[in-house]
């Protein structure tokens, strides 16, 4: 397999992964769903399983009469337990993953940095590992992790600007 064809089967199999998250109930799957499918749209790329499941979404607004928010699967939970999180998971995942898999840290350094430069604690970045890397969740097949540097600082959102200048400090070290 080339590695164009790599990522994109492991950009599938993450966008996958994203729909069975958002048939869940998770709200931030399902407007990153959103998100992909707007980007996917500008470049003129349709070929994403996300598409077919926003037809279905779309269906079940208009010809069930589902509320729109709750067939995007954007729907907020009104009683979700406890405090709602503070990190866009997408974001702490793709951090998580460029401090390890491009930037040398081990698992527990990774840990370390986030916390420190992020906030999000040790328990939160572990409890996650399994829901997006692989490595982490025997069975899943590759999920985040075989996704290109490039694509992950997409991803990492609000958070890229603090991750890019660990990356650039790590370069840059002899």
């Amino acid at each position: 397999m080339t590695m164009d064809r790599e990522v994109r089967a492991a950009t599938e199999q993450f966008e996958r992964q994203l729909i069975k998250h958002a048939q869940r109930g998770d709200e931030e799957a399902g407007r990153e769903i959103l998100y992909t499918i707007a980007l996917a749209i500008d470049a003129g790329r349709f070929d994403s399983p996300l598409f077919p499941f926003l037809a279905d979404c779309l269906i079940l607004f208009a010809r069930d009469g589902v509320p729109l928010e709750r067939a995007l699967c954007v729907e907020r939970d009104r009683n979700p337990g406890g405090k709602p999180s503070k990190y866009d998971s997408t974001e702490l995942a793709a951090v998580d993953i460029l401090l390890r898999d491009h930037a040398g840290f081990s698992p527990e350094q990774a840990v370390t940095w986030i916390k420190e430069n992020i906030g999000a604690d040790r328990r939160t970045v572990q409890k996650r590992r399994p829901d997006y890397d692989g490595r982490y969740n025997p069975g899943s097949g590759p999920l985040m992790e075989s996704l290109d540097r490039e694509t992950l600082l997409h991803r990492s959102g609000s958070l890229r600007k603090t991750v890019a200048q660990a990356l650039s400090q790590r370069e840059n070290s002899p």
